[in-house]
């Protein structure tokens, strides 16, 4: 994102280097199945609005019957007390207390992150996202927000999937092609 920025303010490209925050090496393994038709879905992260965790539940609540009774979505971090009254209302209201669960704040992301399948980032504005190469080391299926300087960490198709920022259908129409695929 800075790079773009000082690239189109005239500086010469051959003198951007983008230097990205250290994050210690890991491949998570082994990784679940699905064996049990189970899909795990997971965003880790602050839990208030900028984040755009709604984004996830709202998406969620569009997908038909068959998926939603074979997937779960688990939300670490820790929140904000009127935002989670929000997101529980919202859980209420598209009747997916089955499916959506907060967790809670966690350390252990390499873990933690062991226990699933897709790792979705919704943030509606994003700097270098540390979560995502977490999801990515961690060989899971990301789906993104097309947003901030997380386009320039995911491939599309290659690495990653986006959505475009707050548009739910799209949302969940890449996780029911995670579901079938």
């Amino acid at each position: 994102c800075l790079a773009t920025f000082l690239i189109n303010q005239g500086m010469p490209l051959n003198k951007v280097v983008p230097i990205y925050d250290g994050i210690p090496h890991f491949i998570s393994s082994p990784k679940v199945s699905l064996e049990d038709r189970m899909m795990r879905i997971v965003c880790v992260g602050h839990i208030y609005k900028q984040k755009g965790q709604d984004s996830i539940i709202r998406a969620i609540g569009l997908l038909p019957k068959e998926i939603k009774e074979n997937i779960i979505c688990d939300i670490y971090g820790s929140w904000d007390c009127d935002f989670k009254k929000e997101l529980d209302s919202l859980i209420t209201n598209l009747n997916v207390q089955s499916i959506v669960y907060f967790k809670g704040p966690t350390r252990e992301v390499s873990e933690v992150l062991k226990g699933y399948h897709i790792g979705i980032q919704p943030s509606h504005a994003e700097g270098f996202s540390r979560v995502t190469v977490e999801y990515m080391q961690s060989q899971l299926c990301v789906i993104a927000a097309r947003e901030g300087a997380i386009p320039e960490l995911i491939q599309e198709g290659r690495n990653g999937l986006f959505y475009t920022d707050y548009n739910y259908t799209e949302l969940a129409n890449l996780i029911k092609k995670c579901f079938y695929n």
